[in-house]
């Protein structure tokens, strides 16, 4: 199971975005099956004693979506994503994730 994301400083955009891209923030985790909650590969910029690796935001096409929530912005965006996440204590070896959406 994989999960994270990208936060963005104002309205995301078409364009390519990494980590270290100038306030940009990714976290990015994948677990083992089974364990959901216990990360065993990942990074998070925010979190710079972690250790960190690769991300990868690619942004094709971004629209806004109707607001749902009063003070919230939904977006449909199409791209692609690229990571590589080093080991936690317990796992060996670097994960490469690439999704297309």
């Amino acid at each position: 199971m994989a999960f994270g994301g990208f936060s963005f400083p104002g309205e995301p955009r078409p364009g390519t975005y990494s980590a270290s891209t100038s306030g940009i923030n990714c976290a990015l985790d994948v677990a083992l099956p089974g364990t959901s909650e216990v990360p065993a590969w990942g990074f998070d910029t925010t979190y710079p004693d972690r250790p960190q690796g690769t991300c990868t935001l690619e942004l094709t096409s971004v629209t806004t979506r109707p607001q749902v929530y009063a003070n919230a912005r939904q977006y449909c965006v199409r791209g692609s994503l690229m990571a590589e996440l080093p080991p936690n204590t317990y796992t060996q070896g670097t994960v490469t994730l690439t999704a297309s959406f």
